[in-house]
């Protein structure tokens, strides 16, 4: 079977089953790379460069965020935490954009991200 008819078999059939299209393109190059001898790379080649980059903390760490993202939007954490702050903060002039910034600043306290901004700011000389 050749490698074109492989990735339009994998891709309509992950589209007919609801898979979203970011997804199916994935999954269907993958099913190409496996199946096919494309200009001689193997399945074991690829699976090596799957596992490889499932290693890496970086990589994992954004679906993972914006998993944590989905839980707090769904469960309603980040309502109440805007509503929270906005209780405090919302009657001064620009209320809504500092309760924005400050909601913001406290789930990046909450999820460690606040850190990776540090060397932004200049240290003040002593």
């Amino acid at each position: 079977m050749s490698g074109l008819s492989v990735l339009a078999i994998v891709f309509v059939g992950l589209l007919v089953l609801g898979v979203p299209i970011g997804v199916s393109v994935g999954w269907s190059m993958i099913a190409v790379a496996l199946f096919t001898d494309v200009h001689g790379v193997t399945g074991e080649y690829v699976y090596r460069n799957i596992a490889s980059c499932l290693d890496s903390y970086v990589i994992l760490a954004v679906p993972l965020f914006i998993f944590c993202g989905v839980v707090m939007g769904r469960g309603g954490i980040s309502k109440r935490l805007f509503d929270f702050f906005g209780y405090f903060i919302g009657n001064i002039t620009a209320g809504l954009q500092a309760t924005v910034v400050i909601t913001c600043r406290f789930y990046a306290t909450l999820d460690m991200t606040g850190y990776g901004q540090l060397p932004l700011f200049p240290w003040p000389e002593r």
